[in-house]
């Protein structure tokens, strides 16, 4: 299928994890390495239920017990493809997993030789005008007469249909970016509310220190500015804060995106920088705004400039 030589022997294996978005990258991630090592051949089914719960005890891959050193395989490399396609968000489910040619022979045989086991891969173009017809025919033969599922786990469904995937597909995406955004919009108005409760309440004690300023012979422009600085200070440590910590989510994001084989890391920083350096302007440009609304609100209430109170 891709024209790739391999060179497998014996039980070694290769694990192509469908991946549209990210091929040709690396998996270094333990926890994938570990669970694709055992493994069992054919349709997870009742039969044999006594086996597969030996190989798995509580949701681990056991490989001390005896049954599963028939299942253990070593994996000589892991990385992201898309060979068939990619038709789930679940990693586990819809990775390719290359034999070599001798043991790949002798397991296809005894598994052709079992009615109920799936040992073909099928792959259809429909017709533009029909496909909707032909995708009813063939689901509706499918559930007549194809292999049933008796496991309901995280083994490979009987059939896909591309334009359903592909819509299911836009929708996630788009979900994730619309909650992305109303969190975002949610700290915002939070960091904006937050800050005016702040201001609004030490208005009167701002004009207390502008009279005692101007008393003391600091010029408006000076007060000002000091006052711009004393207001904004406020949103700046949180906007601080929340650079931080948008920076480690970032990197572990990033770190654990890589050993998954699953990220452009210029296109995820690109994106992320856009993000980042997006709301930063806005909060600086909110920020500076109300910060000017209330030092003219405070400089409003100072009725003579040149009188002051001496005691």
């Amino acid at each position: 299928m891709t024209g790739k030589t391999l060179h497998l022997k014996n039980k070694q294996i290769v694990v192509a994890m469908q991946d549209q978005n990210h091929p040709n990258r690396s998996v270094k991630d333990r926890t994938f390495h570990f669970n694709y090592r055992i493994m069992y051949t054919g349709r997870y089914s009742d039969d044999k239920s006594e086996e597969l719960h030996s190989i798995v005890v509580k949701g681990k891959r056991n490989e001390n017990s005896a049954q599963s050193k028939r299942h253990l395989y070593k994996i000589k490399k892991m990385y992201t493809e898309n060979v068939i396609g990619q038709y789930t968000t679940n990693r586990w489910s819809e990775s390719l997993i290359i034999f070599s040619d001798k043991y790949f022979e002798k397991e296809y045989k005894r598994i052709e030789q079992t009615k109920n086991e799936p040992s073909k891969l099928i792959l259809i173009k429909f017709d533009q005008e029909n496909k909707r017809n032909l995708w009813k025919e063939i689901r509706t033969y499918s559930t007549k007469h194809g292999t049933k599922i008796i496991n309901d786990g995280n083994e490979q469904n009987i059939i896909y249909y591309t334009e359903s995937f592909v819509k299911t597909q836009q929708t996630l995406l788009m979900f994730r970016l619309l909650s992305k955004v109303f969190i975002l919009t949610a700290l915002f108005l939070n960091s904006i509310f937050i800050m005016e409760i702040k201001v609004e309440s030490e208005i009167p004690s701002y004009k207390k220190k502008q009279e005692f300023l101007r008393c003391m012979g600091m010029q408006k422009k000076e007060r000002k500015a000091l006052y711009l600085l004393e207001m904004q200070s406020v949103g700046m440590i949180s906007l601080a804060a929340g650079i931080f910590m948008s920076v480690i989510h970032f990197i572990a994001c990033l770190l654990r995106m890589e050993k998954a084989g699953e990220v452009n890391k210029w296109n995820f920083t690109k994106y992320w920088l856009v993000a980042c350096l997006g709301y930063i302007a806005l909060e600086l440009l909110v920020q500076r705004g109300f910060a000017l609304y209330i030092t003219r609100k405070i400089e409003g209430g100072l009725k003579d400039e040149e009188k002051c109170i001496r005691s």
